[in-house]
């Protein structure tokens, strides 16, 4: 504000001296031409603000927990009854057989290895080559 306060006075300081050496009527102006203020269009009538409809969503129905099966008595399975709902008891923590290895990232050694593992853990280190 201040730099423009400062280019102000220095345009009017010399249009002030154009005016003295020129006379009053082949006045020069200096700077950068004068903005012509922009014309405001009157309106003709008033536009009407949008009035808001949906004030009140309706809320939404809270999510209806599905209700457990009623439990049914235990039966022995014999020809017709098999239970339907008794399955097997998940247990917290199995901890690992003590008769099979888990980690065989060890280097190649002479050790007696699991007989008993299944192929689907993958081939033993025996295996590799």
């Amino acid at each position: 504000e201040d730099d423009e306060k400062i280019i102000h006075e220095i345009q009017k300081e010399a249009e002030e001296e154009q005016r003295k050496k020129n006379g009053e009527n082949s006045f020069k102006r200096i700077g950068p031409p004068v903005e012509k203020p922009v014309e405001k269009i009157q309106r003709i009538e008033v536009i009407p603000r949008p009035v808001p409809q949906n004030f009140h969503q309706p809320r939404m129905p809270p999510y209806p927990f599905v209700h457990p099966p009623f439990p049914l008595p235990p039966v022995r399975p014999m020809y017709n009854n098999i239970p339907l709902n008794i399955g097997p008891i998940p247990a917290p923590y199995v901890p690992p057989l003590p008769n099979m290895r888990v980690n065989f990232d060890f280097p190649q050694i002479n050790v007696q290895l699991e007989h008993n593992l299944p192929m689907h853990f993958g081939p033993q280190p025996r295996h590799r080559f």
